[in-house]
């Protein structure tokens, strides 16, 4: 027989483990209590370019150390890394997370990289297959695949990069761009993290993805030094970029963008979610 109730919350102070509130289903035949487990995940677009084409690097990358420390991510997916010795650094301060890899060499061309506190798996790179435009180069941006078990469920973790396009006349890059990833996108449970350069209802996801992050404020704002810095080409607009997605059936407790201290010519964009 099925029935409902209403519960109350209850906090086990020793995890990060709490029980729904509200109507749940109710079946005789098991435990009225429904235990769900609150994780913090975010995206960021870091701006670390090489100098001159960004600036104050070294101070940013230890306020993202600090950062990170400070709210204490489950995930968090990481745009326009490029220089492998800012990686090494990430991954020497925060030992306590497992990271998406490295490779040899100076460059990391997709720009891609994932921290995370729980193991990190099958981890791979899919670059894109169109050109970029001039402005887009030496990067290739790409997708990044990892798997990952939060709260006991298993989750592919994707994280992209797509194309600024300012010209009507690039369009069909980041169009193409959106194709692929759309390809690479599986019917696993899946959070996917990025800076898609274009409103979030028009990237042309699968049905069965939704937004869960904010979709009202800008995460490039003109009140932003770095949005403002004259060899950055993010527009002379507020502008949002940067989302996360699931097909999963969890639920977004809350969503905030991290405007202070700034580190970026973006913002972090962070969801807390039940799953």
């Amino acid at each position: 027989m099925i029935m409902k109730i209403s519960i109350s919350i209850q906090y086990l102070p020793s995890n990060n483990y709490f029980f729904a509130s509200g109507d749940c289903p109710y079946d005789a035949g098991r435990d009225t209590m429904y235990p769900y487990m609150r994780f913090k995940i975010a995206t960021f677009n870091f701006w670390g370019l090489p100098w001159p084409f960004s600036v104050r690097k070294k101070a940013r990358l230890r306020m993202l150390v600090e950062m990170i420390r400070r709210e204490q991510f489950d995930v968090i997916a990481l745009q326009e890394l490029f220089v492998y010795r800012d990686i090494t650094f990430l991954v020497r301060q925060l030992p306590e997370y497992s990271n998406s890899g490295q490779s040899l060499g100076l460059f990391n061309r997709s720009g891609l990289f994932l921290l995370a506190r729980q193991p990190l798996t099958n981890c791979t790179i899919v670059p894109f297959n169109v050109p970029l435009t001039l402005h887009e180069f030496p990067s290739r941006k790409g997708v990044q695949k990892s798997d990952i078990t939060l709260g006991g469920q298993n989750f592919q973790l994707i994280n992209t990069h797509v194309a600024y396009t300012p010209r009507p006349t690039d369009e069909k890059i980041q169009e193409r761009q959106l194709d692929q990833l759309v390809r690479t996108l599986e019917t696993l449970p899946t959070f996917l993290f990025g800076d898609f350069n274009r409103v979030y209802d028009t990237l042309g996801l699968p049905l069965q993805f939704r937004l869960i992050s904010e979709d009202k404020k800008s995460s490039i704002s003109m009140s932003n030094r770095y949005a403002r810095f004259f060899l950055n080409r993010v527009g002379m607009s507020d502008r949002l970029p940067d989302y996360i997605f699931t097909n999963s059936n969890v639920r977004v407790a809350k969503t905030y963008f991290i405007t202070d201290p700034i580190m970026s010519d973006h913002y972090p964009v962070v969801s807390e979610i039940d799953v």
